[in-house]
């Protein structure tokens, strides 16, 4: 059961994935494009963040959690800095 829990949020960020790159290839928009590119990367990187964790976690490896650790703080760091962008184009 936790791994089909963990497994909602990989599901989700695909559909992110192939929804944010379709914006951004059929937008002519400048901002939109930058916003839908940061998407696509924050979605990869969560990918990678919580397949490595819940495999690592599955595995007993701690050496693959200390790294997932990493790439998620480089996820969240993306989310936060895709956000603000968003909002900051979004209001002018």
């Amino acid at each position: 059961m936790p791994l089909l829990f963990e497994s909602i949020p990989m599901v989700l960020a695909l559909f992110a994935v192939v929804f944010a790159a379709r914006r951004g290839l059929l937008t002519k928009d400048p901002h939109i494009k930058r916003i839908a590119c940061m998407g696509v990367m924050c979605a990869t990187l969560m990918l990678v963040a919580q397949s490595s964790w819940a495999w690592s976690v599955w595995m007993g490896n701690l050496r693959g959690e200390a790294f997932a650790n990493y790439v998620w703080t480089l996820f969240n760091t993306l989310a936060m800095a895709t956000i603000i962008y968003a909002s900051i184009k979004g209001t002018k």
